[in-house]
Parts: structure tokens; sequence; C-alpha cells
């Protein structure tokens, strides 16, 4: 079973096989221990969204001068790249006088983990500033309705870099090796992870998650994705995080609009039968966003594949070529052509 934030990631590969994913770097608040192990700094805390920009206004007393209600603003920025894997929005002080210049702020605030992890914290040298709240007083004092905003930006922000993505300039890891020897289709969210999502079939009671898997071997023409239907459990509404299990899988011609099931973890009942024509329902331009994504998938594995092979990171290498005459990669001491080899012209015949 699998919770929501990973079906953002692949569904049908082992998370982390592929080394994809940015980790959080492990990193302290580093104002002086005093500071931060004093109770008194209670912030509270208001979010303030419009079109482009989110702010979260802290407000805070300074444990020398309380009552004074110091101020402080932050701008909380997303990832621009749509295959970044990080859930992370980056704080960013925002200076209200020439002197805050003096210590700039800043958090990463993960919306799905409710934390708040200082990254750097730089004091002036007369240290007359008020202090800034540690993380874990900061998150606390975000209202749950807060979070639940925060985590809609988020994936707007996302959406957003998606809908503008240049395949040129992404370059990220995909399975290769398993891609151009065997042609395995690669989930979009493991290589996007925070695509949006297509609307789940209408007039059903259950809730729905939708996978989707590409094609991307070079060279392929083919116009097939396969489209996944997870079943959500039922479990506290309130949790941002939703464990579901796989359902059926479609095979989608996208150009000549052919269904075919290509799997499914039990019979389908007469009802989920129609869940093909609901789905449509939900999304009318489904076929043609498929074809979109499809063509996305295979424009940044050819930017990737070039990228990757001349070095730019982890570089790609092809398996070694095994003679007829080396020994068996089996380990029973024969020749290649002697045992393995000839078990598969023996199958092949």
């Amino acid at each position: 079973m699998l919770t929501e934030a990973e079906l953002r990631r692949p569904i049908r590969c082992e998370e982390g096989r592929f080394g994809h994913g940015q980790r959080r770097p492990d990193l302290t608040h580093a104002a002086p221990a005093a500071r931060l192990a004093t109770p008194v700094i209670q912030p509270t805390t208001k979010l303030v969204t419009d079109e482009r920009t989110i702010r979260l206004v802290i407000t805070a007393d300074d444990p020398a001068a309380p009552d004074t209600g110091h101020r402080t603003e932050y701008t909380l920025e997303v990832c621009p790249s749509p295959t970044c894997h990080c859930c992370d929005m980056t704080m960013v002080r925002t200076p209200a006088t020439a002197t805050d210049l003096a210590r700039p702020a800043e958090f990463l605030l993960d919306p799905f983990e409710h934390t708040v992890v200082a990254t750097a914290v730089t004091r002036s040298a007369t240290d007359l500033l008020p202090p800034v709240p540690p993380g874990p007083a900061i998150a606390a004092a975000i209202a749950t309705e807060d979070w639940t905003r925060l985590r809609h930006a988020f994936f707007a922000a996302k959406a957003t870099a998606f809908a503008t993505i240049d395949c040129s300039r992404e370059v990220t890891e995909f399975p290769f090796a398993e891609v151009e020897r065997h042609g395995t289709l690669v989930p979009l969210r493991h290589i996007i992870p925070f695509a949006p999502s297509f609307a789940p079939p209408t007039n059903d009671s259950r809730e729905f998650l939708v996978d989707e898997q590409y094609c991307a071997r070079p060279g392929c023409d083919c116009t097939e994705s396969v489209v996944g239907l997870h079943v959500c459990l039922v479990e506290d509404a309130s949790s941002p995080r939703k464990r579901a299990e796989p359902l059926v899988d479609f095979q989608v011609d996208w150009r000549h609009n052919r269904w075919r099931i290509a799997g499914a973890t039990r019979p389908l009942t007469a009802e989920e039968e129609g869940l093909r024509d609901r789905l449509l329902a939900a999304n009318p331009n489904l076929l043609a966003e498929l074809r979109r994504r499809h063509e996305i998938m295979h424009e940044l594995y050819e930017a990737s594949a070039a990228a990757f092979r001349v070095g730019v990171s982890i570089p790609y290498r092809a398996a070694p070529r095994i003679g007829r005459n080396d020994p068996c990669p089996c380990g029973s001491g024969r020749k290649y052509k002697r045992c393995c080899l000839l078990k598969q012209d023996a199958a092949t015949t």
C-alpha cells in the first residue's frame, strides 16, 4: 500500500532504486544555545497569500524586552524545477530595515511533515536585534488550516513549473538500462513528482489516486501509455498523507482512443467496468494531455541521457559484452557458449 507522497514518486519502481530525490540537509539552528533554550520565545504566525507570492508573518517578543511584538516577515519560495523531488519551501527573510540585512535568516518549511528547519542564521556584531524564533517554535505556531493552504500553494507552484517546463534545461536520472534494454515504462511521478494528477472518476463514492506510466525508449514511436487507478483507504481525513491500494491499470492508445485492461488486482465488478468512461468524463482533455506528457517524457529522457553519458552527473555505462568463450557469468565455471548462451538459444528455438 502506498501513501499519497509515495504515489508522487515511482509506483512500480522501488523507492530510491535509481538514486532519485534530494534529502533535506541535517542543519541546525546556529543561534547561541542560550537563546535556543529560552522558552520565552512564543511566536505567532499569519499566512498572507496572493497570486504571485506567499508570505509568512512571524511576531515574537524579545526576552530582553517583553511585549515589544517584534515582527518578521518571510517570503516562501518553491523550487522552480519540476523534476526536483524536494518537498521544502524556502523561507527567505524580507528585510524591513537596512539593519535587518546584518542578520539574514532562512528556514526550510516542509508543508507535508509540518516541520521548519533553520538553514542559516548570522548575528550582527552588536547583537542588538531581537532573536529569531527557532524552527520548531515557528512550526508549532502555524495553524492547521495554514498548513493546508501551504500545501495547496506548493502544488500550485509546481503545477505552474510543469506547465512551462523546458525539457532542454532539465536533467534528471532515468532507469536508462531498463528503458533501453527492456522497454520498461517509467512512472511520471518518478521523474516529475508533483505533476498535477488527473481528476479521479466521477460518480463514485470511493476516492481514487491516478498513476501514469510512459514509454521513453529512444526511437520508439508508440502511442500508448498506462493509466492506473488506486483506491484510497479510509483513514484520518485530517492527515495530508493517504494510503491506497492498486485496483486496475488501463493501457491507453491516446492517438486512437483505444483502451484495454493491462492488469487488475481482482476481477472488476459490473460497476467498476465503467471506470474508464467515468475517468474520461472527469477529464475531457485526457487523451491530449496523455500525448503531451508522453512527448515530455521522451524529450526529458533524450536530454538527460545525453547529459549523463558525457559525465554531467552519474555517467551512463552499458553492460560489458560477454564473449562466447568467456567464463559464464552464472558462475558454473564453463564457457558462456557451453552454458547460458546454449540455454538461451534453446529457449529461442
